[in-house]
């Protein structure tokens, strides 16, 4: 049985491939670095059979951060009206976490507190940047030499447009600095996908001491055909 299977959890989707868990109960600390620490306020990428170790997404309310700084960022010239662009600069500029990036060393410590590789070997970080690049993801990452945590800041902000649209409930306090904003925010990655309706999928719920398989965090319909759904 794999680590993820040892707690409750429901299935959410998958990153390029690798299933994404929400843990449904609070799972404490290990003497295993790869039996990670988790609870309800996180996501989990892999940790199951044949999956990549557990790779922890510790501060949701950041990867919703680093989203909007992306989305924020692609937005620059985008105005014909100068008076709206620089609206938009000023937005980027206050944006919780700018004046930090300004320090050229900002990167240290930082991602620690966002993710947690629980684990993991060089040549796993390396497999898994490498598949990152894969056109199968709808925006894959793209290496930029001399670019401290390029994948970091990719992975960030796929998870967080993910968080921000779908998991908003992880993220609260994120989404409320938003305000307005929100409205205006449109997706970019779309790199976490879900399964469509007549699969079960992964996840898995303890139920007055019997354990059910197949727990997803959907329910999905197809519009013409209701059928589909599982009952």
């Amino acid at each position: 049985m794999s680590y993820i299977d040892t707690f409750d959890n429901e299935f959410i989707g998958y990153f390029g491939g690798i299933p994404v868990y929400h843990p449904l109960e609070v799972v404490p600390p290990s003497a295993d670095p790869r039996d990670f620490a988790c609870g309800p306020e996180n996501l989990v990428i892999g940790g199951g059979d044949g999956d990549y170790p557990g790779l922890v997404v510790k501060n949701v309310g950041e990867t919703v951060n680093c989203f909007v700084r992306d989305w924020l960022e692609r937005q620059k010239g985008l105005y014909r009206d100068p008076d709206e662009d620089k609206a938009l600069l000023s937005l980027i500029d206050n944006w919780p976490g700018a004046s930090l990036r300004k320090n050229p060393f900002w990167y240290q410590g930082y991602w620690e507190s966002v993710f947690e590789f629980a684990g993991w070997h060089l040549a796993e970080y390396v497999e898994f940047s490498t598949r990152c690049t894969s056109p199968a993801f709808p925006r894959p990452f793209v290496p930029v030499e001399h670019v401290k945590n390029a994948l970091e800041n990719w992975l960030a902000a796929s998870v967080g447009e993910f968080c921000l649209l779908a998991m908003p409930e992880l993220a609260e306090n994120a989404i409320q600095q938003l305000g307005d904003l929100r409205r205006h925010v449109d997706e970019v990655y779309r790199n976490i996908l879900l399964l469509p309706p007549g699969y079960r999928g992964d996840g898995r719920r303890e139920v007055n001491n019997q354990v059910i398989w197949g727990t997803s965090a959907w329910r999905i319909e197809r519009e013409q055909n209701p059928l589909t759904i599982r009952r």
